[in-house]
């Protein structure tokens, strides 16, 4: 009885039809085909993000500019707004640095951060600057 169990679960062997093969082979070999179409196109927006433009890099810095210097903090009282940075037309704001010296470990949220775009009344960006920087240490 054992044996004849044994061997019917060894001759029991999922069978795969050939033309099921064929089927999967081809799909697969179109799916990769539609991959490389998508990486030929040499002017497409999505190519071409990654391609210098011209322009001109600038920054933006509050450091001191004497030499041996190092006043390059800014103090910023309950209720004061400061511009850090008034930059003319079109770029792109890739880094910002602060660090902030309170012992309030609520500092993060104290903070706000505006940024206005092509002269705006109303800033596009209002938020809390560790929210913005996704700070998730305080409150």
């Amino acid at each position: 009885m054992k044996n004849s169990v044994k061997q019917n679960l060894t001759q029991s062997k999922i069978a795969i039809k050939p033309w099921l093969l064929i089927l999967l082979g081809t799909l697969f070999f179109l799916s990769t085909l539609n991959c490389a179409y998508a990486q030929t196109g040499n002017n497409s927006l999505l190519n071409n993000l990654t391609k210098p433009s011209n322009g001109r890099s600038m920054r933006s810095s509050s450091v001191d500019s004497k030499f041996d210097g190092n006043g390059d903090s800014k103090e910023i009282l309950p209720g004061q707004t400061i511009v850090i940075a008034d930059l003319e037309g079109p770029g792109i704001i890739k880094h910002i640095w602060n660090t902030s010296a309170s012992l309030n470990p609520f500092s993060a949220r104290a903070l706000v951060i505006r940024i206005y775009w092509d002269d705006s009344e109303k800033p596009s960006v209002e938020v809390p600057l560790g929210d913005f920087f996704g700070v998730g240490h305080g409150a």
